[in-house]
């Protein structure tokens, strides 16, 4: 989320008048809002991932097993 207040002082200080820094912030902002993600948004796709990573790894440690066990079904050479 962005202080809209912090930013408007900030552009204020850089040489322009306070109704156009707050207005530059406040479009800013709403234009912004929809295209950041939020720390919510990124915990959300880590898990997503965490999840993802964790079922592959198990269905390639799955695939490895079954070469295993079809060489230990032969028995010795």
């Amino acid at each position: 989320m962005i202080d809209t207040l912090r930013f408007a002082r900030r552009i204020e200080q850089a040489g322009l008048r306070r109704d156009q820094a707050e207005a530059i912030a406040e479009g800013f902002a709403t234009e912004a809002r929809d295209d950041f993600a939020s720390k919510r948004d990124l915990d959300v796709l880590y898990r997503k991932l965490v999840a993802t990573v964790a079922l592959m790894l198990l269905a390639n440690l799955g695939g490895v097993w079954g070469i295993v066990a079809s060489y230990a079904a032969r028995g010795p050479s």
